[in-house]
């Protein structure tokens, strides 16, 4: 039997085992397969990213060259304008600068939204071409989690029944348990109650106590009060009798002239005392006046901090209402731009063929003849010279005058109101800088920045605001001049109207550097007003009454204004260069050229420290 089974055995093994490797060789393949395209894919997308990042960076690199030749060409254009030094050429050169800011900050904020654009969309490649692996992911995930749900649902199966079991024994101790914590909460309710009447008849206590307490204070208050009185009484009385036997001895030496001295000295230091309290008491009114004060611009601050808060709110809900306004009416444009072009699209369609264009071409030729003619009959009435356009033309110059006069009554009216102008500007000015030293003085009290920040945000919305009544005015006029040339026709109306344009632009150009001159002496005189207002609290706080060369233990910064306490330091950590006497202090008074006759450099030529040391203690 062994004999015959083992070769059978073996036959069939080796039957077996080739299937079985030819099966792995082709799950091999399968995977090597899936292996190569997942990498094909990957290097696809790397490589289009690659070619996205290369693109983006030269698109940068071009914008930085440009950046770079504007910024060039508008240096060597400041260089010219410097070179010629007048005050107009400066002006329009500031303007400029203003604009190319405003311009590049423009830029920077395109750029941005094109680099987020960008970025959003490599992260959505890069999503797609992960969506399949997760999606592989997912499906292995799932079917290992129906199998766990399918052996948790036993398992609370389970659970069920054995609670079922013991859910009625449970629902019996918590009805006992209930039943205790109702018994229970009653008891505490009673032993409340009994507590309550307690305690109140312990307050009621208390307060006769305090009224008897205060009862026997008053009576002690009168009977204090009373002997109070009786020993003023007495010393009166004492002070009286004392009194007149002075009197009685002054009146037996006689000596009056010693009596009317001591007696005005007396008047004397009554007044000065009585003078220093009324000046107290003023001070303490004002004192008062002066919280209350406080108190009330707190109030009002905090008011216009909320005015502001529910403003910004609104300006931002305004803000977004606009530009979805503004999104639609694009998309609506859109829409009937595509709806336009199809319907030219379907008519040059209709209108195709040979013999209408041939047509077209004859039309127009026809109307570039009628066209010729009638130019050429203008120009020969021009020549020959109408009486009805002389007379026409006549009209038109007296009303150009006439024009031409009331812009000059206007401008003078303008100049009259100028000056009144300019006086509001300096009266405004001058609030302006009052209430700006209170401000500064308010941050300076402010721990927080918060007001800043408020500021900061309110000018922000109002250069926002402006920048839109600017643009709405913008395209305001730029409506106004196309319905103005749409109405107006002819050779001699477009010159007029050129000529009209050329005035206007060189009228605003003049208001602009008016405006330009005007800004920069206001910035001028605030500026001046900042640093007369700084210098004045330098000198506030320093009260400075001496002059020392001001030394630590490195190197002299030059002279200084410093009160005694800072010089006698300066003193203290005085440099001993080689060579050299102690630095010194001099009262601000007089004095030679420098500093006061005496006072010389003994040793310059051995100052190997190059302190500098010009001026050293004799």
């Amino acid at each position: 039997m062994k004999k015959f089974l083992f070769p059978v055995l073996g036959l069939f093994l080796l039957g077996a085992a080739p299937q079985q490797a030819d099966a792995n060789a082709k799950v091999r393949q399968i995977q090597a397969k899936r292996l190569k395209q997942s990498k094909a894919k990957s290097t696809l997308v790397r490589k289009q990213s690659l070619a996205k990042r290369q693109a983006n960076a030269k698109m940068r690199a071009k914008a930085k060259q440009s950046a770079q030749l504007r910024v060039k060409a508008r240096k060597d254009k400041r260089k010219a304008l410097l070179q010629k030094k007048t005050k107009s050429d400066l002006k329009k050169m500031i303007q400029r600068n203003r604009k190319s800011v405003i311009a590049s900050r423009r830029q920077r904020a395109a750029k941005t939204r094109r680099r987020a654009q960008l970025t959003k969309k490599l992260a959505l490649a890069r999503r797609n071409a992960n969506g399949q692996k997760l999606a592989k992911q997912r499906k292995v995930k799932l079917q290992r989690n129906k199998k766990k749900q399918g052996q948790f649902k036993a398992k609370q199966r389970k659970i069920k029944q054995r609670k079922a079991k013991t859910g009625n024994q449970k629902r019996i101790k918590q009805r006992k348990a209930k039943a205790q914590r109702k018994a229970k909460q009653r008891k505490i309710k009673q032993r409340k109650a009994k507590t309550g009447n307690q305690k109140r008849i312990k307050q009621r206590k208390a307060k006769a106590q305090r009224k008897a307490k205060q009862r026997k204070i008053k009576q002690r208050k009168a009977k204090t009060g009373n002997q109070k009185r009786i020993k003023q009484r007495k010393a009166k009385a004492q002070r009286k009798a004392k009194q007149r036997k002075i009197k009685q001895r002054k009146a037996k030496t006689g000596n009056q002239k010693r009596i009317k001295q001591r007696r005005a000295k007396q008047r004397k230091i009554k007044q000065r005392r009585a003078k220093q309290r009324k000046i107290k008491q003023r001070k303490a009114k004002v004192g008062n006046q002066k919280r209350v004060k406080q108190r009330r611009a707190k109030g009002l601050a905090a008011q216009r901090r909320a005015k502001q808060r529910k403003a910004k709110a609104g300006g931002q809900k305004r803000v977004k209402q606009r530009r979805a306004k503004q999104r639609k009416i694009k998309q609506r444009r859109a829409k009937q731009r595509k709806i336009k072009q199809r319907k030219i699209k379907q008519r040059r369609a209709k209108t195709g063929g040979q013999k209408r264009i041939k047509q077209r071409k004859a039309k127009q030729r026809r109307a570039k003849a009628l066209a010729a003619q009638r130019r050429a009959k203008a120009q020969r009435k021009a020549k020959a010279g109408g009486q009805k356009r002389i007379k026409q033309r006549k009209a038109k110059q007296r009303r150009a005058k006439a024009l031409a006069a009331q812009r000059r009554a206007k401008q003078r009216k303008a100049k009259a109101s100028g000056q009144k102008r300019v006086k509001q500007r300096k009266a405004k000015q001058r609030r302006a800088k009052a209430l700006a030293a209170q401000r500064r003085a308010k941050q300076r009290k402010a721990k927080s920045g918060g007001q800043k920040i408020a500021k900061q945000r309110k000018a922000k919305t109002l250069a926002q605001r402006r920048a839109k009544q600017r643009k709405a005015k913008v395209v305001a006029a730029q409506r106004r001049a196309k319905q103005r040339k749409a109405k107006a026709g002819g050779q001699k109306l477009a010159k007029q109207r050129k000529a009209k344009a050329q005035r206007k632009v060189k009228a605003q150009r003049r208001a602009k550097a008016t405006a330009a001159q005007r800004r920069a002496k206001q910035r001028k005189a605030k500026t001046l007003a900042a640093q007369r207002r700084a210098k004045q609290r330098k000198a506030k706080t320093r009260v400075p009454s001496f002059r020392v060369f001001a030394g630590d233990g490195k190197c002299g910064a030059g002279y200084r204004l410093a009160t005694l306490s800072v010089a006698r330091k300066y003193l203290r950590n005085a440099c001993n260069a080689p060579g050299m006497g102690r630095w010194h202090i001099t009262r601000l008074a007089g004095g030679g050229s420098q500093d006061g006759p005496g006072y010389s450099c003994r040793n310059r030529s051995r100052d190997t420290r190059k302190l500098g040391h010009s001026l050293c203690y004799k």
